[in-house]
């Protein structure tokens, strides 16, 4: 997502306009997503953009937004009702993906590679979707791994770095 803010304030400076973007990182705790968004509309920004995991909570803060006329839009998996725009990418698919991805750099990196652990969010149908996805990835390149799921369901880092460790 770092990658993704700097596109997006490139793309802001090319057009002259002299935008303004304030760029907050919730580390993938949902309940600070929604919070920081609750700021932006409270400090009356002209637009709000997110990214987040879950749709619970959104469709308020949207409603919210639109009543303090300002335009908001979403990029990630779960649509957010009412939303001017909802530019969505499909779980499943981006978990084969990344799954792929991540099983051809282990072929080249880790010759050998036997196993894999991965933490999964048991309580978010998306989130998990993509992590079957993953799992499907690897086993397209690598089909004999062993995989070992470990939940991580309050969708932070801390939680999937416990999960991870077990």
């Amino acid at each position: 997502l770092d990658q993704f803010v700097v596109n997006i304030k490139n793309a802001a400076k090319q057009t002259g306009r002299g935008e303004a973007i304030t760029a907050v990182n919730a580390a993938g705790d949902p309940a600070k997503q929604l919070n920081d968004v609750e700021t932006f509309i409270g400090q009356h920004f002209d637009a709000v953009m997110t990214t987040e995991q879950s749709d619970a909570g959104w469709a308020q803060l949207v409603t919210k937004a639109h009543a303090s006329h300002i335009i908001f839009t979403n990029h990630s998996a779960p649509p957010d009702a009412g939303a001017d725009l909802n530019i969505l990418y499909p779980h499943y698919q981006s978990g084969v993906m990344n799954g792929t991805d991540a099983a051809k750099w282990l072929q080249t990196n880790q010759n050998g590679v036997g196993s894999a652990g991965i933490s999964i969010t048991t309580d978010n149908a998306g989130l998990l979707a993509r992590s079957h996805g993953f799992e499907d990835g690897l086993k397209s390149v690598i089909p004999g791994i062993k995989i070992y799921e470990a939940a991580a369901n309050k969708g932070d880092d801390a939680d999937g770095a416990r999960a991870g460790a077990n």
